[in-house]
């Protein structure tokens, strides 16, 4: 092993052998040296690397350095026989200059033939060989890279990362095959032959990600090709496998923090607009808020992120299905041997059926009626597999079974020929058959139970059939209380409940129909239905999901005892105006998912012990190999379920879903976590504005042009500001049409088109704002944006003095033609401002607040007259970083003075109050509400709430709560989220990438939120790392007496809610300061039920609704 210094210095270590070293770390301290030496070099030390000695000098060791000394570079070679010790070595040097084109390479490759190694500029690589030969100076060869792109930015790429492909011995022996990596994320494959010549050069294509820090490659060899594991400083990375002439296929991303530049928070589309509490179940699953986020790193690697949470759906089989419009069903049966899985598909009219193997280099393929043994000519209604291996497929016409070890074969069909099957349910562990036949007008149920002997496989009638005077639509089989129940949902909106009995068959049992609100008129058809359990410390917990086809998803509470249950309608959710389709495992029924239009769900208990509330949590489709998809319209799905009695494999567990022409396979995480989407951007976004008007998010962004022309002294760069059209659904950025005409062989600047928004070289967007004004009755719209740009003055000699100076354009948008998505922009005018404008806003009917330098300003614009007014600039003690207004007021916050309150008159801005603090703002909201609260994030992570309510003669608005996070918010927005009482959400995002969200509390809840994070702080269970505090017995009764105290932390309350409700108890009990007298502790429970009654009202068990309240207050949706 070989270890250097930046310059001078480097030394060679010979390590123990690795039985040695695996011997002490397994008895005692680890000391894996066994002998070292140390050398000194003359210069900076760029590379090093050890070389691959061939004959005759295979006993030989050979260290390579590549020196940098004055301005020219040298390969050294240091090189001595391997049986001599490091106290003893006397190494061989050898030296040779580089070329000037190689003075300061970025990649050196040792290569296992000849004694060679390669070196790699940004345009050319080199290859040494023989270096040991000492018959004369040896020769390198020079070869160029292959262009990869028609881009003039790639000609200034670096090569950052190399790696050897593993391959086989006959392979090695012959070609040593190389993958080099540039720093913009393209791959190039070299096979290098025996001779040290490269024999080929291809083009892999782009990995998308920046590759400045990490990119190896697995040692062992994966099935299906090379799998490549690449990451970035400040950027995602993956795992990509590459397949022989195909590009690189990313099977997971490696997901890194990156820089949040601006934010931006939009309104989520929502099936209903009904006013929700703060702590009711019914909103749940349906977030308010989408929140966009920008960041850039690179001249090519911006990105939209969109951030989101729930359970991740990672595709991990796509196959492409033309008829997938026209399915109405999918089922997958996994194969007990684990040869791979059946997929059965239905349409209306017939069923088809494909193969899917375990093995990934096998293709999945269509299977026929005589090799499977099931009914393709008809559809499918309902399909399973028994324990025993027997599929068990229902048709409107028989029922199919199949035993897929024995090749025995089954069929059942109706006795009357006008016997139709509508409605089908088989579970595959019960080996039970429900089937709803139609004979007319007439409908009955039978019930029959599959098995099978040496005689073949049988389905046998249980019971007589059950006459339904109902119009069934779904069925469901679940045990309760040690008997078996049938639930039937019918066209009338009833859900009726059979008895099954192993020998009678089906009797009635209870009839339940559907309550809905008094102002819905939808009717209450139903569509499925799921029952989840959960096996709990204390009871059993059981909810019944009913899908019905008006969108709606209604839940009922089971409850039961040792012989007998009772159920109970729950609010009920609406989620669309499409069915609500429910589906699950038959070996897992703690979940179930459910699909509605657009959206998809997983549906759980909650962890609280005791609770009989449930959590909806939304599930995200991703793809790897594309982070901006956008979720799916799942049509169908269904969950393949665990083999019985085998192990998991294949697509056991997945979930098969059907949208547009595509079947896929997806892998459900199990555990909620943030699931970001994420849009390319070509440069670096900087700033993003949602307009109402376009729907179109807006994200001013840099792009950088080169020119590479000869003539010129040295490469010349171009920084443009552009502006870049987003839709909320799309999947990339549709960038408004400039022509930047200069093409690699132009030495002029570019030019660009009239009538488009582009900024000169240099120039950065500071601000952006929609801005939607009134004039004599019509509404307009503009995009009107701030910059900074440099001004540069010659002086005497060589002094250069740079100034900068600000803009003003305003730029009418419009989507041409409207509704394609195309958007037409047009400058219509331009002011210039001395200094650099900071910030802009809208204010009134037609006017702006603009800050430049130190100044804001009040422009007016008259639409019928095109003119534009202006008042008296008014001088700020520092710069504006935020605007916000509430006519007539100004709310400006400042860089160094913290928050201004400004009055609009006739006469210009007059100081109507300020915070008179000397803190360094960074960005502020205001909150609605009657206490006007302005919302403020200031450098070094303190946030801060001002309360203007009350001013007094000072005129100083008053800190009410303030808390410090790690970083600094650098951008807060508000949430669409309704809130009562004033008690508001805001987001606020920081540099290294973290999402916060602040919410508001009434005086009650803030009451009981600190006194439980009292006694959490001295948990050492829930707050580990924290130093037990001495508590004081005054604290049984806390006072918003600082603004310090008035700060929750939510993380700590959420590792609470993780224990349960019975761990709140305990705690309660438990928890006493230092010094206190007995009766603390009693003193305590009482002054916590007396908190929680002004929270929850009266209860039986303050703990669990205290706990439940605290889980949906701190539940995530966006």
């Amino acid at each position: 092993m070989a270890i250097c210094a930046a310059q001078k210095f480097f030394g060679v270590f010979s390590l123990k052998s690795s039985s040695m070293i695996q011997a002490e770390m397994a008895q005692g301290p680890v000391n894996p040296i066994k002998e070292e030496c140390f050398f000194r070099a003359d210069g900076d030390i760029l590379r090093m690397e050890f070389l691959y000695p061939t004959p005759p000098d295979n006993d030989r060791i050979i260290l390579l350095l590549l020196i940098a000394q004055d301005s020219e570079s040298y390969y050294v070679t240091y090189d001595w026989a391997s049986m001599e010790t490091l106290r003893s070595v006397d190494p061989r040097i050898n030296s040779l200059r580089l070329s000037n084109h190689f003075r300061l390479p970025t990649v050196l490759i040792p290569l296992i033939h000849s004694t060679s190694f390669m070196v790699a500029t940004h345009s050319t690589m080199s290859i040494y060989k023989n270096v040991l030969n000492t018959d004369g100076p040896v020769v390198p060869m020079n070869c160029p890279f292959p262009t990869l792109e028609h881009r003039p930015r790639s000609r200034n790429q670096v090569w950052t990362h190399w790696a050897r492909a593993r391959r086989n011995r006959i392979r090695n022996s012959q070609f040593d095959d190389i993958y080099l990596c540039r720093e913009d994320g393209m791959i190039l494959y070299l096979e290098i032959g025996k001779s040290g010549d490269i024999e080929r050069q291809s083009n892999l294509g782009s990995l998308g990600c920046n590759l400045d820090t990490a990119f190896a490659i697995l040692p062992e060899g994966y099935q299906a090709g090379d799998v490549l594991v690449t990451a970035g400083s400040m950027c995602g990375g993956g795992l990509f496998i590459e397949d022989a002439r195909k590009p690189p296929r990313c099977i997971q991303r490696v997901p890194n923090w990156g820089p949040i530049l601006d934010t931006a928070v939009i309104k989520a589309r929502r099936p209903t607009t009904n006013p929700l509490s703060r702590d009711t179940q019914q909103g749940m699953g349906l977030p308010f808020d989408r929140i966009f986020t920008c960041s850039g790193v690179g001249p090519d690697h911006g990105t939209i992120s969109e951030l989101r949470y729930g359970i991740e759906a990672q595709i991990g089989l796509n196959i492409e299905h033309g008829a997938c419009s026209s399915i109405t069903g999918v089922w997958g049966i996994p194969v007990p041997r684990g040869e791979g899985t059946l997929c059965l598909l239905t349409d209306p009219m017939t069923s088809s059926l494909i193969f899917i193997p375990i093995s990934g280099t096998e293709e999945a393929f269509a299977m026929d009626e005589e090799r499977s043994g099931l009914d393709l000519d008809h559809p499918t209604l309902a399909a399973s597999i028994t324990p025993d291996g027997i599929v068990i497929q229902v048709t409107d016409a028989s029922i199919r079974l199949s035993h897929v070890v024995f090749q025995q074969r089954s069929s059942i069909t109706w006795d009357d020929p006008n016997d139709r099957a509508v409605v089908a349910f088989t579970s595959g562990p019960l080996s039970l058959v429900v089937v709803a036949i139609r004979n007319g007008s007439d409908v009955r149920v039978e019930l029959r139970s599959v098995n099978s002997d040496e005689n073949g496989c049988k389905c046998t009638l249980i019971g007589l059939p059950l006459a339904l005077d109902q119009e069934p639509i779904c069925f469901d089989v679940e045990e309760l209380g040690g008997k078996l129940y049938l639930f039937i949902g019918t066209s009338e909106g009833k859900l009726l409940i059979m008895a099954i009995d192993s020998v009678e068959g089906l009797t009635p049992h209870l009839e339940r129909g559907i309550m809905m609100g008094k102002d819905d008129l939808d009717s209450p058809v139903f569509e499925s239905l799921k029952l989840i359990s959960t096996v709990g410390e204390e009871k059993r917990l059981m909810v019944l999901f009913c899908g019905l086809r008006s969108g709606h998803l209604i839940p009922f509470r089971v409850t039961q005892d040792d012989t007998s249950f009772e159920i109970h309608q729950l609010p009920p959710h609406k989620l669309g105006e499409t069915s609500v389709r429910i589906g699950g495992y038959e070996s897992d029924k703690t979940l179930a998912v459910v699909s509605c239009g657009p959206g998809l769900w997983r549906v759980s208990h909650s962890p609280i012990e005791a609770s009989l509330h449930y959590s909806l949590e939304k599930v995200w489709i991703t793809d790897q190999s594309k982070p901006e998809k956008m979720q799916p319209i799942v049509d169908i799905f269904n969950c393949v379920d665990l083999p019985a009695q085998a192990p998991a494999t294949g697509l056991s567990g997945s979930l098969l879903c059907i949208t547009d022409n595509t079947l896929f396979a997806c892998s459900l995480e199990k555990v909620a976590k943030a699931v970001p989407r994420e849009i390319r951007v070509r440069g670096n976004p900087k700033r993003l504005v949602y307009s109402e008007y376009l729907n179109k998010l807006i994200v001013a962004y840099n792009r950088v042009d080169f020119d590479f022309t000869s003539s010129t002294e040295g490469t010349k760069r171009w920084i443009w500001p552009k502006i870049g059209f987003l839709d909320p659904d799309g999947e990339t950025l549709i960038s408004a049409p400039i022509d930047l005409r200069t093409r690699g062989n132009e030495s002029s600047a570019p030019t660009v088109l009239t009538r488009q928004p582009v900024g000169a070289s240099g120039e950065k967007v500071t601000a952006l704002v929609d801005w939607k004004f009134y004039g004599e009755g019509n509404e307009y719209h503009m995009i009107v944006v701030g910059t900074s740009f440099p001004q540069v003055e010659y002086k005497a000699g060589r002094d250069i003095c740079v100034e900068y100076r600000g803009r003003v354009v305003y730029i009418t948008v419009r989507q041409n033609p409207p509704g394609i998505g195309n958007i037409d922009c047009m400058t219509k005018r331009i002011h210039m401002y001395n200094q650099p404008v900071r910030t802009i806003t809208s204010f009134g009917p037609s006017s702006l607040i603009v800050a430049s330098g130190d100044d804001l300003l009040m422009q007016t614009l008259d639409p019928s007259t095109r003119k534009w007014r202006s008042l008296e600039p008014h001088h700020l003690e520092s710069h504006a970083v935020s605007i916000t207004v509430k006519e007539p007021f100004i709310y400006v916050l400042t860089a160094r003075h913290s928050l201004i309150v400004l009055r609009a008159t006739q006469e210009g801005l007059i100081l109507h109050a300020q915070a008179g603090v000397d803190k360094g703002g960074l960005d502020h909201v205001n909150l609605d509400g009657e206490l006007k609260t302005i919302f403020t994030a200031n450098r070094g992570g303190a946030v801060i709430g001002l309360r203007e309510f009350g001013l007094k003669d000072d005129r100083l608005v008053r800190p009410v709560f303030s808390a410090i996070t790690p970083s600094a918010v650098v951008r807060v927005c508000r949430s669409f989220r309704p809130h009562s009482g004033g008690c508001e959400i805001a987001y606020g995002t920081t540099l290294d990438g973290t999402l916060y969200r602040f919410q508001m509390l009434t005086e009650n809840e803030w009451r009981i939120l600190r006194f439980i994070q009292y006694s959490c702080l001295a948990d050492t269970n829930i707050c580990p790392f924290r130093r037990k505090r001495r508590m004081a017995v005054d604290e049984l009764c806390p006072l918003p007496d600082k603004p310090e105290y008035m700060h929750i932390d939510g993380d700590i309350l959420a590792r609470l809610i993780s224990r349960g409700a019975r761990y709140l108890e305990d705690m309660m009990r438990r928890t006493t300061p230092d010094n206190a007298p007995p009766a603390y502790a009693e003193k305590k429970v009482e002054r916590f039920i007396e908190f929680a009654r002004l929270v929850v009202g009266e209860t039986n068990d303050p703990f669990t609704d205290i706990l439940m309240w605290m889980e949906n207050m701190l539940r995530i949706e966006i």
